[in-house]
């Protein structure tokens, strides 16, 4: 696995997320992160490619990121 996780929380690649809802998500997010020192991230993607081994679709968004 080459590629890391980015420091965002959200990544909307789709692009359905407003502004507003963006800056309340990774405000959520990074409060859960400082209170409980686990990091949830949320994507968004504009296509859903068929994988049916959850992994690998896991390894495939991470890769491009």
């Amino acid at each position: 696995m080459g590629s890391a996780a980015p420091k965002d929380h959200v990544y909307d690649d789709a692009g359905v997320l407003s502004v507003t809802s963006l800056r309340q998500l990774r405000s959520q997010l990074t409060g859960i992160e400082l209170a409980t020192g686990k990091t949830v991230d949320v994507v968004t993607i504009r296509k859903l490619s068929v994988q049916p081994d959850p992994y690998d679709f896991a390894d495939t968004i991470l890769s491009r990121w």
